[in-house]
């Protein structure tokens, strides 16, 4: 009678611990589904069309994106708007629309056009737009990080957005 009441005991410890375990596992993968509900992707693109050229920053992701930094840079020089970069290009564009997106939150599926410049001049200014960089870091509501640069869809993920004030690129 003794021996399998500490049989029934042990058997029970054993099941508690596996119990503890699966809960444990359960709460992992809970904590990454909250993660993903709020996951921010930005894209980041430059295009022309018949209205002119374009850059647009997208939140492709279904959480908000708090866009960090951005940097920008013509031929490896630091240009810290939207002037720097034209007197940098030696072809001022003149007529352009600008719009601010450091230090802003994009909303899932948001699109904002940080830069515009109607026709007449687009196709001149298209040519010159592979000697632009721009970076940008942004992060979850969590404080998940990322970067992404205007020539592509590189996103790296990065443990923080380190904010250099002397670089950072305010239109």
């Amino acid at each position: 009678m003794a021996l399998s009441a500490v049989i029934i005991g042990i058997s029970a410890l054993f099941v508690s611990m596996y119990q503890a375990s699966i809960m444990h596992e359960q709460q992992g993968i809970m904590h990454e589904q909250q993660r993903a509900s709020v996951w921010p992707y930005l894209e980041v693109g430059a295009g022309i069309n018949n209205s002119g050229l374009y850059i647009r920053v997208m939140n492709q992701g279904v959480g908000p994106a708090r866009i960090q930094t951005v940097e920008a840079t013509i031929d490896g020089a630091v240009v810290r708007d939207w002037s720097g970069v034209w007197a940098l290009l030696e072809d001022g564009a003149v007529g352009y629309t600008r719009r601010t997106v450091n230090k802003r939150v994009l909303a899932p599926e948001a699109v904002l056009a940080i830069f515009e410049l109607k026709h007449p001049q687009a196709d001149t200014v298209w040519h010159y737009l592979d000697r632009l960089e721009m970076h940008f870091c942004y992060c979850s509501v969590y404080q998940d990080c990322w970067t992404t640069t205007l020539k592509g869809f590189d996103i790296l993920q990065v443990e923080a957005c380190e904010r250099d004030e002397a670089r950072q690129f305010n239109n």
